[in-house]
């Protein structure tokens, strides 16, 4: 694993965005964060930078993760998208699968976060 991640935080919540990196330093991953919540900024960091990874909620108050999905597709299909969400249904995780997405995480659960990342960093 790089010694620094580079991570795309689009999440609307200050205190989520502070629980996902807390997650992140306890499994070992130092990262460099930059958090967005609608579409013009996340255009403009996904083109501000590389990144390795893009942590997504999946309902935000004017934006979502499908549609965050389709800018990371048209952008930088190659970085691995995460939704990392409270609201996690079967039928959503499937069609976001389906999309591109490569993991959805439960908020309740981030403590499969670290070695998720670390996986699709650093594939075996």
């Amino acid at each position: 694993m790089q010694k620094e991640i580079y991570v795309l935080l689009i999440e609307d919540s200050k205190y989520d965005e502070e629980l996902i990196l807390y997650h992140l330093r306890k499994s070992g991953i130092h990262a460099s964060s930059e958090r967005v919540f609608c579409e013009e900024a996340m255009r403009k960091a996904l083109r501000s930078r590389e990144w390795n990874v893009i942590l997504s909620d999946h309902f935000m108050p004017s934006f979502d993760s499908f549609e965050a999905i389709s800018i990371r597709n048209e952008i930088c299909p190659q970085v691995p998208f995460i939704i990392v969400s409270s609201c996690l249904e079967e039928v959503m995780e499937k069609s976001a699968i389906e999309k591109g997405c490569c993991a959805c995480i439960p908020k309740s659960n981030l403590n499969k976060l670290g070695e998720i990342i670390k996986e699709k960093l650093n594939p075996v």
